[in-house]
């Protein structure tokens, strides 16, 4: 361990030091070539990016923005244009700075999530390690701020240059200069240069700094040549590169050398007609059809780039629909897949096409296919009749088809490609149910060693068509409406727009408060049973209303709220009723994710708290505990942070003067406001919970008088 890693320390010491919890992210090692015959270089470094699966804490580095460390470098445009101008006698060296990324002490109140562990013992970090997001823009700026005030010391006679840990100082002749070099003469050499900036402590590295200027200098992985204005690959970099094509070629001899290789060769049986459609517009996006089943993409503002036409969009499709079939837990079986794009299907057929980011994406779709042993027959067929064509131009999907929700990650490739992962499209509620995927002669169920994740299920699972939703029994209207007469009498008002859900007999129309009791499941049909084998509708009816009464008007409204975005999210899902009540983890926690970046953590958890009052009064298990549930409600109060409102100033008595002084207590309203604030001001109370929402809600229980 380094000088600035404090000694090892027990867990219980650890955490007494730094008064509290630490993070302990595991080590990585990375190989990194030397040089010909030379042995490979290791570096050990914090893997900050890794999340632990056990605990389901995110990684160090998932909780920090990059955007919020910006740092600037000189790339090889700018030397190379600083080159192409030098004047004749232009000099450069190289300075290297030592231990660049450790060099930068950690706030203190960041040190617990830089603990290093090793053979059971904590050490502590006090500067930043490398791995860290914001590293190099924290040592970076004290670096450009070293490199500026070197350049204003150096005035006009030199120029610098930076990236990263390296420097790069370029001299230029001067008659009034008192070093020379042949007919040259300088104001600096490099002990006078470097006297500039004796004060910044900078720790230079004795062996990758250069001892003295020249014509030819090294930096960021080029020679440039100040004399003949050119740039070349150093000798020891040119011998890397020439090994490691080598290496290539020696793996390739030996794999062909070997008589013993071989393949398994697998049946993969007759073409499965799902009826694959793909399609895609320049105007609008990328729409996408497996069976019953739909999902579309859409473009983003600056997509088209060089190389980035209508054939490659048509790539793309084919690779979405191929991550799609992946996820569906397609395995080892042939899929028909229509395009209307010839040369989207012959590059997926030759595998190659003269456009670079078209061979990427038939790239990245083999390595899918061949993972999942997935064969497809492209299939052209004309624009006018692939269904998908209208949903890549932005129209409505037929309401005969259900909405695919996107579970995998999308390519690194295509991040800026699209607005964002998915686009639902929101489609008019339909009573008509998807049909299973057509039969003929042809089509065969898939064959039964088909290999699927045991947590799913399996693609033809999902072409079934969606259940209608039960009746509700007329005991358990009955019986949950007549515990609603204890509360104060409200009018359920029509939803807004964006209020709405699909209409329902599980869902009546009913004020915001009464929603927790009167919105039921499948499940709560099951819990009515087992109350009425147990105890009488009277008692039922007591039960009820006094738990309605254990929360408040304006708690169970605002738990309304959250069981009507619950509701909206299954809904747009298509998650079935029976499927709602007990909530699994996995659905709780798509409905976190899918909420995530949207609103507050708070507001999230408010939600949750709605669903669990939700599951109480159905006698439901409740899976709001669990791991991932927790875990992905930490992500949601880091990403709800733009979402907070900036804390109000207090309420001070220069206020209740100014408030006191604007009244006439001859009249009732004026004298009922002051009392109001003084009750607020002086019992610590929110004004929401002193005041009325109207004069209906009113209740000499819990209302002030």
């Amino acid at each position: 361990m380094e000088y600035n890693v404090e000694s090892p320390f027990s867990f219980e010491e650890v955490e007494r030091i730094l008064r509290g919890p630490i993070h302990s992210s595991p080590f990585l090692v990375s190989e990194q070539i030397a040089g010909p015959g030379l042995p490979p270089k290791y570096r050990v470094c914090r893997n900050l990016s890794k999340a632990d699966p056990v605990s389901g804490m995110p990684a160090i580095n998932s909780f920090i923005d990059k955007d919020d460390f910006p740092t600037s470098f000189d790339m090889a445009l700018k030397v190379a244009a600083a080159v192409a101008e030098a004047p004749p006698g232009t000099q450069g060296i190289a300075f290297d700075i030592k231990t660049f990324h450790r060099t930068c002490p950690v706030l203190p109140d960041h040190k617990p999530y830089l603990v290093a562990s090793f053979q059971g013992k904590f050490y502590i970090d006090h500067v930043h390690p490398f791995g860290a997001r914001p590293a190099s823009s924290n040592a970076g700026q004290i670096g450009n701020a070293a490199v500026d005030i070197w350049q204003a010391e150096s005035r006009s006679e030199n120029r610098l240059f930076k990236y990263e840990d390296d420097i790069q100082n370029f001299r230029y002749p001067n008659q009034l200069g008192r070093f020379s070099d042949g007919v040259f003469t300088y104001f600096h050499n490099r002990e006078t240069s470097l006297a500039l900036i004796d004060i910044l402590h900078i720790p230079w590295h004795p062996e990758k700094s250069g001892i003295c200027f020249a014509f030819t200098t090294t930096f960021i992985g080029f020679q440039w040549d100040l004399t003949l204005h050119r740039v070349s690959l150093p000798e020891k970099k040119r011998m890397n590169l020439s090994n490691s094509i080598l290496d290539t070629l020696y793996w390739w001899q030996k794999r062909l050398e070997d008589r013993t290789a071989f393949r398994q060769l697998r049946p993969i049986g007759p073409v499965h007609h799902y009826k694959v459609f793909v399609d895609a517009s320049t105007s609008w996006g990328i729409g996408i059809i497996i069976g019953p089943l739909w999902h579309s993409f859409r473009l983003a503002p600056g997509w088209k780039r060089p190389g980035r036409d209508i054939c490659w969009l048509e790539t793309l499709a084919i690779e979405l629909a191929i991550l799609f079939l992946k996820q569906l837990n397609f395995y080892g079986q042939r899929v028909e897949v229509f395009s209307d794009n010839s040369g989207a299907i012959g590059a997926h057929s030759k595998n190659r096409s003269p456009n670079i980011t078209i061979n990427l994406s038939v790239r990245r779709s083999y390595s899918v296919l061949a993972e999942c042993l997935i064969v497809p027959d492209f299939i052209y067929i004309e624009s006018a009749s692939n269904p998908a064509d209208p949903i890549s131009r932005g129209d409505l999907a037929p309401p005969s088809l259900r909405f695919l929700t996107q579970s995998f990650d999308m390519p690194r490739e295509l991040a800026d490609i699209f607005l964002h992962e998915g686009v639902h499209l929101a489609t008019s509620p339909s009573t008509q149910t998807a049909s299973p995927p057509p039969t003929s002669p042809h089509a065969s169920p898939p064959p039964s060693d088909i290999i699927l994740s045991p947590s799913s299920h399996s693609a033809l699972d999902l072409f079934c068509p969606i259940q209608p939703s039960p009746d509700i029994s007329e005991n358990l209207h009955v019986i949950r409406s007549l515990a609603t007469r204890s509360l104060p009498p409200c009018s359920p008002r029509k939803p807004r727009p964006a209020d709405a859900w699909r209409p329902s007999p599980l869902r009546p129309i009913v004020p915001a408060d009464r929603r927790v009791l009167l919105w039921t499941t499948p499940h709560s049909e099951q819990a009515q049973q087992s109350l009425d084998s147990t105890i009488s509708p009277r008692l039922q009816r007591k039960i009820f209303e006094n738990l309605l009464l254990a929360t408040s008007d304006s708690t169970r409204q605002s738990y309304g709220a959250g069981l009507l975005h619950f509701t909206q999210f299954c809904d747009r899902e298509e998650i079935s009723e029976n499927l709602r009540m007990p909530a699994s983890t996995i659905l709780l926690s798509a409905f976190i994710a899918d909420a995530i970046g949207t609103c507050t953590g708070n507001c999230i958890r408010n939600w949750l708290n709605g669903l669990r009052l939700w599951h109480l009064y159905n006698l439901a298990d409740w899976h709001g505990r669990d791991r991932w549930v927790s875990s992905l409600q930490k992500a949601a109060d880091i990403q709800g942070v733009p979402f907070k409102r900036p804390p109000r100033g207090p309420i001070t008595k220069d206020h209740l003067r100014h408030l006191h002084s604007n009244l006439n207590f001859a009249t009732p309203a004026h004298a009922a406001i002051w009392a109001a604030a003084l009750a607020a001001f002086w019992g610590c109370r929110r004004l929401g919970e002193l005041l009325l929402r109207s004069r209906s809600s009113f209740s000499p229980t819990r209302n002030v008088t």
